[in-house]
């Protein structure tokens, strides 16, 4: 809480800027990350021991895979484990005085991770962790084996998932066990999809996001049509049709993603520069609200000195030009979304309707 309290105090007094900042967060959840599990594995190892294999991992996805966490973010968390028990060439059980079934360990001490990660204690407590991309979601067990976790990204993940899986970086693990799983992951993704059936899942699943959550408020910055989530769509979106052919595109980040398409020639260069410029002024704006303000943010009460922050870290001389701004680019990034994801979509939904009627015609 020390170093993320400096981290917002360098941000506050233009020592830092936004994108060094979310850098700096998510360096600090790493090493957090990676400073409580040696202490957690040793102390589970003294009750139940070890079991075959490379060990447990932590796989971050969300902000934290793309290493754009602000200060109030949660961090999405995935947990994998090896088994080569499941081969059925290694003991099926832990070696400690209290053995556990390979899959009740990890499950124990998936649980322990997420306890220390979540407990509040007289220094508050280190982050809300968000379990629910791990496959299955909630229904899911809370450590998964990577031949499991594998074997479901590659054939029954829904869309939304490995849109999801493109933000997917290890964190903590051993270094083999680490390429192993990020071998998997790139597999995954290279996956080649219908360009057909990819749009309309995509184009549907934004659509629903946005009855749910959609916003006319421009300051919305995450939600708002042509906001940040848009952005994070078309990058995703566009990494998944293309890493086939083209899995050197392949980024967790969405600017860095932008950059890959735009270099591979998948993506205009000039389509490619406006999304990255917006996709920079959606996380400095956003990652200074939420380092000032809780709750939505309404800019009839935004403070003074609020005003002339946002203007600085837009770029721009006065509070009027930055809402203009922000106006003017929600506006242009939603054109680029409907012109990317929405209207071809929309074409393909129409055509199958009508091939659809005349089959039912005949």
């Amino acid at each position: 809480n020390d170093a993320k309290f400096q981290v917002g105090v360098q941000i506050l007094r233009n020592k830092i800027d936004i994108d060094r900042a979310d850098r700096a967060f998510s360096d600090i959840a790493d090493t957090a990350i990676r400073g409580l599990l040696p202490p957690i594995l040793d102390e589970f190892e003294q009750q139940h021991g070890r079991c075959a294999g490379s060990g447990f991992a932590v796989l971050a996805l969300g902000k934290l895979g793309g290493r754009e966490l602000s200060a109030t973010s949660d961090l999405d968390l995935v947990f994998l484990y090896d088994s080569p028990a499941a081969a059925g060439n290694e003991p099926a059980v832990s070696d400690g005085p209290k053995p556990l079934s390979v899959s009740h360990y990890y499950q124990r001490l998936g649980q322990r991770v997420v306890n220390a990660m979540t407990a509040l204690t007289g220094e508050g407590r280190l982050y809300e962790v968000d379990m629910r991309l791990r496959p299955s979601g909630n229904a899911g067990p809370l450590s998964v084996s990577l031949e499991s976790f594998s074997e479901y990204q590659r054939e029954s993940a829904w869309t939304w998932e490995h849109l999801a899986l493109t933000r997917a970086r290890v964190v903590s693990a051993e270094p083999e066990f680490a390429a192993r799983i990020e071998a998997d992951i790139r597999a995954a993704l290279a996956i080649e999809r219908p360009e057909e059936d990819l749009l309309v899942a995509v184009a549907e699943m934004r659509k629903r996001m946005a009855k749910e959550h959609g916003s006319d408020n421009p300051w919305s910055i995450k939600h708002v049509r042509g906001g940040l989530v848009d952005c994070e769509f078309m990058a995703q979106y566009l990494q998944l049709l293309h890493a086939h052919d083209n899995p050197e595109i392949l980024d967790t980040g969405t600017s860095s993603a932008f950059t890959k398409l735009r270099d591979a020639g998948l993506l205009a260069q000039d389509i490619a520069d406006e999304l990255i410029e917006a996709t920079c002024l959606w996380r400095r704006l956003q990652g200074l609200l939420r380092l000032t303000l809780e709750g939505r943010h309404n800019p009839d009460h935004f403070p003074s000195a609020l005003q002339q922050q946002l203007a600085e870290a837009a770029g721009v001389g006065s509070y009027a030009e930055v809402d203009r701004l922000v106006r003017e680019t929600t506006e242009r990034i939603y054109i680029r979304f409907n012109e990317i994801i929405t209207d071809p979509a929309h074409k393909i939904a129409a055509t199958q309707t009508e091939q659809s009627d005349g089959d039912n015609e005949t």
